[in-house]
């Protein structure tokens, strides 16, 4: 539930943050915080708050890397790799 809440939550603040600065810098900022997020993982399992905040920022980092993807592929395709996708 809550993996999807931020996924559901993220999804438009990051694509808007994408049309404003870029698309590509910004995947690479999600990727990163989404790293950061997942090495802090081991030390929230005694938490439920702290998982469920964790829980909230994977769903959301991953839900954001998901949609740069999906608007970055045409940019980073050419159209012959385009029409066999």
């Amino acid at each position: 539930l809550y993996i999807a809440a931020g996924s559901v939550g993220l999804r438009v603040p990051i694509n808007a943050l994408a049309d404003r600065f870029g698309r590509r810098r910004l995947w690479l900022l999600v990727a990163l915080l989404y790293a950061l997020v997942d090495l802090v993982a081991p030390f929230v399992w005694g938490s439920y708050p702290l998982l469920c905040a964790y829980a909230v920022l994977a769903g959301g980092f991953t839900g954001g890397l998901n949609s740069l993807m999906v608007a970055l592929a045409p940019e980073v395709s050419t159209p012959e790799h385009m029409a066999h996708a």
